[in-house]
């Protein structure tokens, strides 16, 4: 659907709901917190498998009036992000690579923003499409499903798994 937007993600499922009858969906949710882990990740400054941490973060004060960092091309093993992060801070947002094959932006209700496939998928894509732009089209979409179909339960995992509610 192509945004991170809450409502129109529920405007799709309504839509849905409308042209199927019903459609029994709930909001994934995962074991470990998104914070927690993100900031574990940048803390030891270790990903998990498959997983790279770039150059951006936002850091939030866990205190109600507490303060926010933005971190935009910033080296985050650096000693001034670790002692953010020792005196109290989280990380809420994390720029990341996967596999070398995309980069994104993470958050803290798992949303991911600023998807970007790197050169590579785009290359093979323009490689296996052949000279017509319909052609490659297809090609980029097939890769792109492909390489979600890995991404996704990669993310997952490595968010603690998925946390399925009792009565499922």
């Amino acid at each position: 659907m192509n945004s991170a937007s809450p409502k129109r993600a529920e405007d799709l499922l309504s839509t849905l709901r409308e042209v199927i009858g019903s459609l029994p969906v709930r909001p994934l949710t995962v074991k470990m917190a998104p914070t927690a882990t993100m900031t574990d990740w940048v803390k030891t400054q270790k990903a998990a498998d498959d997983f790279f941490v770039l150059d951006e973060c936002e850091l939030r004060d866990t205190h109600e009036d507490g303060g926010i960092v933005r971190c935009k091309r910033q080296d985050l093993t650096s000693d001034e992000i670790q002692l953010h992060l020792n005196t109290g801070k989280v990380v809420t947002q994390l720029s990341l690579a996967w596999q070398d094959k995309l980069s994104f932006m993470l958050d803290d209700k798992m949303v991911v923003k600023r998807l970007k496939f790197e050169d590579l998928l785009q290359d093979q894509a323009e490689q296996d499409g052949g000279d017509e732009a319909l052609g490659q089209l297809d090609a980029s979409f097939t890769l792109m499903m492909l390489t979600f179909g890995e991404f996704l339960p990669a993310l997952v995992e490595a968010l603690g798994g998925e946390e399925i509610p009792q009565g499922i």
